[in-house]
């Protein structure tokens, strides 16, 4: 019926087909090779056949028609402006009878997505044919596409750049925050630690002097007992702030619980980590802190790594060191 259809519209103005000449094209439509081509016509997904009647009633459109409208199938009666914006109905005329005519069309689908496509119209008479498809991109066109991209992709850079940045200054504060003692602003135990290993390997493997210091403030409980636990803070801060000054970039300064601190001297020997631990006491012990005019002292101990020692050998006896400052007497040295 549809194959019937067309052979009739090449001729619209005769009721059946001309007899086929022998040997001619006719005899090839009758043999069968037009059911054949329509068969063909009917499977294509990448070309939009339509036929319309003269009120531009769809009576057929094959798998491309179908599948560019978003249908499973052709609804009878349904009119085709339904499926073209506004701007495209006007196109859609009937003209000069069995002439091609070339036209763009702007279909719209079920999911408002709108298909741009080059039509080539057929006036049969009593109907329209129309076969449709994408249209070649203009090379001003692609141009102007890969333009647009790449305006598109710098602009993804840019903020992707802008939210590394922004992520790279989390990470940055974060790390701070956990290294980081929150009353004295100088480095936590667990920071202490990771440096004490990466200082104690380096020193093994390069046969390099390392020292520690550890330091505890004397009789830090009466500060607090009697001035409060605020000042207690304040001394806290200004002894730490004396072990930042007096120590060198490379050194590890932190505070290691309570009122005990301790700094790891790397490329230092013995006897400079006792000058060092005796200026940190000299100063601290000139010092006067707060409005409570505060004078405190520390006892210190330091130890240098020794050869073959394990690292729990080495801060064991820097511990040691300290405890015999402060069985001592308090307000010294102690190797």
């Amino acid at each position: 019926m549809k194959a019937g259809y067309l052979m009739n519209s090449v001729h619209p103005h005769e009721s059946t087909p001309k007899a086929a000449p022998q040997n001619g094209p006719g005899e090839l439509v009758h043999s069968g090779y037009f059911e054949a081509f329509w068969q063909y016509i009917e499977t294509l997904s990448s070309i939009a056949v339509v036929i319309l009647d003269t009120r531009k009633t769809i009576l057929y459109g094959n798998h491309g028609f179908l599948r560019l409208v978003g249908l499973n199938e052709i609804e009878s009666g349904r009119n085709i402006e339904e499926f073209l914006i506004p701007e495209s109905r006007d196109a859609l005329t009937f003209s000069q009878a069995h002439v091609f005519e070339e036209t763009r069309l702007n279909f719209k689908t079920a999911s408002s997505i709108v298909h741009s496509l080059t039509c080539y119209m057929f006036n049969a008479g009593d109907g329209l044919v129309l076969f449709c498809e994408k249209p070649m991109p203009l090379a001003s066109e692609v141009i102007e596409k890969i333009s647009d991209l790449n305006t598109e992709i710098s602009k993804i850079a840019r903020e992707l750049q802008h939210k590394n940045r922004e992520l790279e200054r989390a990470n940055a504060t974060i790390t701070r925050l956990m290294n980081t003692d929150p009353l004295t602003g100088i480095a936590n135990r667990r920071c202490f630690m990771e440096n004490f290993s990466r200082f104690f390997s380096a020193a093994v493997r390069h046969d390099a002097p390392l020292s520690l210091v550890m330091a505890d403030l004397d009789h830090f409980k009466k500060i607090n007992d009697t001035w409060g636990h605020d000042a207690g803070d304040e001394v806290l801060k200004a002894f730490s702030a004396i072990l930042r000054d007096v120590s060198r970039h490379e050194d590890v300064v932190a505070r290691f619980g309570g009122e005990e601190f301790i700094v790891a001297l790397p490329h230092t020997d013995l006897a400079g980590a006792i000058h060092f631990a005796e200026r940190v006491r000299k100063t601290l012990e000139s010092s006067v802190i707060g409005t409570a005019a505060i004078t405190v002292t520390s006892s210190f101990g330091v130890v240098q790594l020794q050869a073959d020692e394990p690292p729990e050998s080495f801060l064991k006896r820097v511990d040691n060191a300290l405890y015999a400052a402060k069985s001592g007497g308090r307000n010294r040295v102690s190797a």
